[in-house]
């Protein structure tokens, strides 16, 4: 056999090798990409979509303007991931991952998700860092507005008034209830000091319509309420409350 031609036959060979290797590590690489399979950072992410997208929904997805193509996505699949992937619930490694890079909420999170691989398909730079200094801008402005908002409000308290509780986490038995909605017993405290770095007024309890107590907050972050009783001395977010105005 011509030497030429052998090698030429080795070397398609040896292409053809390469290319079932390929198609062979794809197809096994997508059976880990299960539909409730939860993608651990972004390129996990892209893996994800390129093996449960159809051909036609990543050519659509791809060719589409950068700002349709995330909107399109935001409501129906944008909120199965916020969902599936525990983006609300805060938990998980890409969450994990995702805040790490200052990126928080998880709407955000699922748009630069989707951006990131827009950008992707399309040969661009994903530019995280610039994608999660967009965000923080947005969310600096708002919490200076909505800072301005509460202390507006803060400021309807003053030291020393009785204010009255808004029973905004539930009533401790039904008891509470009725005597609150009949207006029968309103729950009450006296304003021992403001703290306006974060909004909470230290408060004495002298009335809760129950023996039981108030539910007030978290237990430090805990499922369970935090009860406050009558006579207790505690620092409380002042949405909680109703000012004494005349």
């Amino acid at each position: 056999m011509d030497k030429t031609v052998d090698h030429s036959m080795t070397k398609t060979l040896r292409i053809v090798i390469f290319l079932c290797s390929v198609v062979g590590f794809s197809q096994s690489n997508c059976e880990n990409y299960l539909a409730e399979y939860i993608p651990i950072d972004l390129e996990d992410a892209f893996a994800y979509f390129k093996c449960n997208w159809s051909k036609e929904d990543l050519e659509a997805f791809k060719n589409k303007e950068e700002k349709s193509a995330i909107v399109s996505l935001h409501r129906g699949y944008g909120m199965n991931i916020r969902n599936g992937w525990g983006l609300w619930k805060r938990k998980g490694k890409l969450v994990e991952f995702l805040h790490k890079k200052g990126i928080y909420h998880p709407e955000d999170m699922s748009a630069v998700i989707f951006t990131s691989f827009h950008r992707k398909l399309n040969n661009k730079s994903i530019d995280l860092n610039k994608q999660a200094e967009h965000y923080q801008n947005y969310w600096r402005k708002v919490n200076e507005r909505q800072r301005k908002e509460y202390a507006i409000e803060f400021e309807k308290f003053k030291v020393n008034d009785t204010i009255n509780f808004k029973y905004l986490r539930g009533y401790i038995s039904n008891k509470q209830k009725e005597l609150a909605e009949s207006g029968k017993c309103i729950s009450k405290a006296i304003l021992l000091e403001k703290r306006e770095s974060d909004f909470h007024l230290k408060i004495k309890l002298i009335q809760s319509c129950d023996d039981k107590g108030l539910y007030t907050g978290l237990d430090s972050g805990k499922p369970n309420r935090r009860i406050t009783k009558t006579g207790d001395v505690e620092w409380i977010y002042y949405n909680d409350w109703l000012p004494n105005t005349p």
